[in-house]
């Protein structure tokens, strides 16, 4: 049986930029993880990463498990919680 990752967001980085957004509920992104839409229910957590996959801005979008918070949605991975502070490398790339 198939786990569960719900609640969850969805993550993507934008096209143009490769900044870290999160789809808000008015289907637009934020790098703001506060505004990020929170999916509970399978089938519209399935139905938004469809249409957050086929939006020409943002490349990569997926399914980010979350816990809740009074801060907004907190992601419970080591890969996504490391994406809230942004590139993690130091100084310029050779």
């Amino acid at each position: 049986m198939k786990r569960s990752v719900l609640p969850a967001i969805i993550s993507a980085n934008m096209l143009a930029s490769g900044q870290v957004v999160y789809r808000t509920m008015q289907d637009g992104w934020s790098s703001d993880i506060a505004q990020a839409e929170v999916l509970t229910a399978d089938a519209a957590a399935r139905a938004a990463l469809r249409n957050s996959a086929g939006d020409p801005e943002v490349v990569g979008a997926y399914l980010v498990p979350v816990r809740l918070s009074a801060d907004g949605p907190a992601p419970t991975a080591l890969r996504d919680r490391s994406r809230l502070s942004g590139p993690s490398h130091r100084g310029q790339l050779p």
